[in-house]
């Protein structure tokens, strides 16, 4: 009997059979409004409460995207790390979306074009090379549309919040109407009426009012704050169901926060907080002039391991990495894992020297060996070291100079390496020309001299080979040792080798209107030979310009071929096929092999300038030019001598039997005008002329 008693329902039951029947027909909207109280309570708590949870995850998610495409653009995150979160979160965030709002256009339209914006940011990046000024845009238009979509979620949150304060409002309306019902009735009944009145306001209107604060509060983001009533009929249970929620809800965020900002297999922070940590301790710096060192440590040869025992044991390593790093550092310094393979300590009062101290010291616990199943592994550990005040104007500028600094320490193989402003300048001098290389193509900032190359025997004009030259507007005179391996390594190069096709072939076909019919040699680079199109876009080319393929000798490194061999061979014997003279270079510098050289479907052999200069003072050059030449004729090959700068040396060529030669004795590389006042004068002038200054 007690516990059919708990119900609200029964409780007014038995205090409304005890009423005239006028009295039960005048108060039936008061059973009603009793009804509707529990079926509001009720949809308020199953469908606005989990909405209000999910607003607030899509909220922390989005944050979350954002300082993501920031981390990319610093270089604190890899380009993989970015594609595979966004990837995540947005079909998570898509997934929140249709819970909270499954006809809300405005809300789809931001988040559509949020996620564009990812993937611009994530494609400006990784092509190359970047374009600063389109990542910083395509940034700045993320944080628009993410503020955009903040707003109307912020907007989504007031409705909710609204809705459930006016169902508040109605019921206790409803309620007073009720109530007002009762005050007519007759006499005798007055006082079972106000008696129902005063239960029904202390059972239900003033905890559905807690409720209706809770919402408020929950709209607000306070989740910690529960509801106190000491009942246990159907309201106290809903207000139990409302306090599971917040605890739910409250945990929940707190996963997300925790995700957001650590590392989820140290427990160490990520890099999104480690940033946040050097920006206030560089705050903090300036303000009681103290200083910081930050220590970036690489496990090198992480990903063998991976590779060798698996991701299991990998983790395992880390974990011990991650256990001694604790145990070295202070309770005043702070440790993020950033990347797989790489940690970064924020060391307080520190500077290069004392920071220098430290690291090795650490590296030294670090290369100690860790057992994991019997399985013995030692690491190999280098770090870069940056310090504040000194170098750096924010958290990113450091983060890149620690990387530098680390990067120096991997190619000098060295454990510790201190960063050097000098590296920094000439980093940012690559960056200059990596950003300006497509605009000097674009702008033909570039240049083609031509050194002519000749008969061995009888001094006749037989071709020329194209040298790229680069005046920088800023930077000035660039030689191509410089720029053309960062164009390499930019993924840059083919741009650079097309437009040097497009302009040799061109002039090639100008010197023939002018009845100089000679060979143009070009260079290509390993890349260019894994590119399918570049035979199809030569012939085309060739075409254009109605130059016979016969003109045209590509000049390639025995190295080019080592990346695919396959393509490469491929792609070598298509233009073969087609006509075009193949010819090695550098010959002799790689570590040459008989075998490869057998499989090259080559023409011509140009032996390196190196063993040519010093054939008159150097035997053993002599002997390398002599052998070199002997096996280039017994394989059908001419042989082309670089270098060649005095008669004595061209004399010595003739009598090894070389087929061509090229030097400052000749010519130096020419402009199109001077070759044009060279060809004239060269044609008139004696054989055994005087050298050219390399001037």
């Amino acid at each position: 009997m007690k516990k059919w008693l708990s119900s609200i329902s029964n409780k007014m039951f038995l205090g409304y059979a005890a009423i005239l029947t006028t009295t039960l027909i005048t108060s039936f909207p008061l059973i009603s409004t009793n009804n509707e109280v529990e079926n509001k309570v009720r949809t308020f708590v199953q469908q606005t409460l989990p909405k209000l949870g999910t607003i607030r995850s899509i909220s922390s998610d989005l944050k979350q995207l954002e300082l993501n495409a920031y981390s990319l653009y610093g270089y604190t995150m890899s380009s993989s790390e970015y594609n595979a979160q966004s990837t995540m979160k947005t079909e998570a965030i898509r997934r929140e979306l249709e819970q909270i709002s499954s006809d809300n256009t405005i809300l789809n339209q931001y988040f559509n074009t949020f996620a564009i914006h990812l993937a611009d940011i994530h494609k400006t990046m990784t092509l190359k090379p970047v374009n600063w000024d389109v990542a910083r845009k395509h940034l700045v238009d993320l944080s628009t549309t993410s503020d955009a979509m903040l707003k109307q979620i912020d907007h989504l949150t007031e409705t909710l919040a609204i809705s459930a304060q006016k169902n508040s409002d109605s019921i206790i309306n409803k309620m007073s109407i009720a109530a007002n019902l009762l005050f007519i009735l007759v006499a005798i009944i007055f006082a079972v009426a106000i008696t129902a009145y005063i239960f029904s306001c202390k059972k239900i209107a003033r905890p559905i009012k807690e409720l209706s604060l809770a919402a408020s509060r929950i709209a607000k983001g306070d989740f910690k704050t529960g509801i106190i009533i000491n009942s246990t009929d159907e309201i106290g249970q809903l207000a139990e169901t409302f306090n599971h929620m917040q605890v739910g809800i409250t945990k929940r965020e707190e996963r997300i926060l925790k995700h957001a900002h650590y590392d989820y297999l140290t427990g160490f922070a990520n890099s999104v907080l480690m940033t946040d940590r050097v920006t206030s301790a560089i705050s903090q710096t300036n303000r009681v002039y103290s200083k910081f060192s930050l220590i970036l440590l690489n496990l090198k040869y992480f990903e063998d391991i991976n590779n060798a025992f698996g991701h299991a044991h990998g983790d395992a390593v880390i974990k011990e990495v991650a256990k001694r790093i604790l145990n070295h550092v202070r309770d005043s310094d702070s440790i993020a894992r950033i990347n797989s393979d790489k940690f970064l300590i924020l060391l307080e009062d520190s500077n290069d020297v004392s920071a220098a101290h430290y690291t090795s010291a650490l590296i030294k616990r670090l290369s100690e060996s860790i057992e994991i199943d019997a399985t013995s592994i030692t690491l190999s550990v280098c770090s870069g070291i940056v310090s504040y005040p000194g170098n750096g104007s924010d958290a990113v500028d450091l983060l890149r100079q620690a990387h530098l600094a680390m990067d120096q320490a991997k190619q000098s193989f060295s454990e510790v390496a201190v960063f050097d402003s000098s590296s920094d300048h000439c980093h940012i001098r690559q960056l200059s020309i990596i950003r300006d290389l497509r605009k000097a193509v674009e702008s033909e900032q570039l240049i083609l001299h031509y050194q002519p190359k000749v008969d061995a025997k009888n001094n006749k004009l037989f071709g020329v080979e194209a040298l790229i030259r680069w005046v920088h507007p800023e930077l000035g005179f660039m030689p191509p040792d410089e720029f053309i391996p960062i164009a390499e390594r930019s993924g840059n190069i083919s741009l650079i080798t097309y437009w040097v096709l497009k302009k040799a072939i061109k002039q090639c076909r100008s010197w023939n209107g002018q009845n100089i019919k000679i060979k143009m040699s070009v260079n290509l680079s390993a890349i260019d030979l894994l590119d399918k199109a570049l035979p199809e876009y030569i012939l085309s080319l060739l075409n254009e310009h109605q130059v016979h393929p016969s003109q045209l000798v590509l000049e390639i490194t025995e190295s080019t071929v080592l990346r695919d061999t396959d393509l490469a061979l491929q792609l070598l014997n298509e233009l073969k096929d087609a006509g075009i003279n193949l010819s090695i270079d550098d010959y002799g510098t790689d570590f040459s092999s008989l075998a490869k050289l057998r499989e090259l479907p080559v023409h011509e052999l140009k032996i390196d300038k190196s063993f040519v200069m010093n054939m008159l003072d150097n035997e053993n050059d002599t002997v390398i030019v002599k052998s070199t030449i002997d096996l280039g004729h017994n394989m059908g090959l001419r042989v082309t001598a670089e270098g060649v700068e005095d008669q004595a040396t061209l004399t010595l060529l003739n009598e090894l039997g070389c087929d061509e030669i090229q030097g400052y004795y000749i010519s130096k590389p020419l402009s199109t005008s001077d070759f044009s006042i060279w060809v004239n004068s060269y044609n008139q002038e004696p054989r055994d002329q005087e050298a050219v200054s390399p001037s």
